[in-house]
């Protein structure tokens, strides 16, 4: 995988929650926890968009009233 570095600015609140992340051994470092929540941010939006349009299409093959 490619690594695009870049500087970015977190609140102190964020960087609190991925150097605890760290500090847990969940990841080896602030990159990688940045990168890895991310991920998962991604995947957990995917599944929410899957699901909305699955109700969509689950109500419009509903007999119309």
């Amino acid at each position: 995988m490619t690594a695009h570095k870049q500087s970015v600015s977190f609140t102190e609140q964020a960087f609190a929650h991925v150097q605890a992340l760290v500090d847990a051994g969940e990841y080896p470092n602030i990159s990688a926890a940045v990168s890895g929540e991310l991920a998962r941010a991604r995947v957990a939006r995917l599944r929410e968009d899957a699901l909305w349009q699955a109700e969509v299409q689950r109500r419009l093959a509903l007999p119309v009233e």
